[in-house]
């Protein structure tokens, strides 16, 4: 529906087909944004395991950082995870993660897990440009194989919360 907001009816009905696709899938990612709506919130609601994924632009991560002290009390038997997606130096990747659990505990006394990010990984603009789904014919490159890392990650921590599970991937 482009910027228009959705209505409480229509946020019901997702929450409800949400909960019926659970008994057929055992993971459900939405890539949520970062814009602050009733939507956004709705999700943090219902998902298991909420990834705020960030980049090392300065902007980025204040937007992760808004989002999180603006969301952080609707995710309350949600585990929360830092990421930083297209880093190309996993010391800056770790710095970030380090500086957003920091910030999190500061602020609202939760703890965020910091996990491996998504490298940057030049294949995905070209894939990305041929209109292909990279991760599922570029299994060897760097971003291909942290992203199934991170699904695996994701299964294992649904997996231990003992039901079907939804994770929100908030960019």
């Amino acid at each position: 529906r482009g910027n228009q907001m959705a209505t409480p009816l229509e946020l019901s009905r997702l929450r409800h087909e949400f909960e019926r696709l659970g008994r057929h899938a055992d993971i459900l990612v939405l890539d949520a944004g970062n814009t602050l709506t009733p939507a956004l919130t709705e999700f943090w609601r219902m998902a298991n395991l909420v990834l705020t994924m960030t980049t090392s632009q300065p902007l980025a991560l204040m937007g992760t950082y808004a989002l999180i002290k603006a969301l952080h009390t609707e995710a309350l038997d949600s585990t929360l995870v830092a990421l930083v997606n297209q880093s190309s130096d996993d010391d800056l990747a770790e710095r970030i993660t380090d500086k957003i659990q920091e910030a999190t505990h500061r602020f609202s006394g939760r703890q965020i897990e910091a996990w491996p990010g998504i490298p940057f990984d030049p294949a995905v603009r070209e894939w990305d440009e041929a209109r292909r789904p990279w991760w599922l014919t570029a299994r060897l490159d760097p971003a291909a194989l942290a992203l199934e890392q991170l699904a695996e990650r994701c299964l294992a921590v649904l997996a231990e919360v003992g039901t079907n599970g939804r994770a929100l991937a908030c960019a």
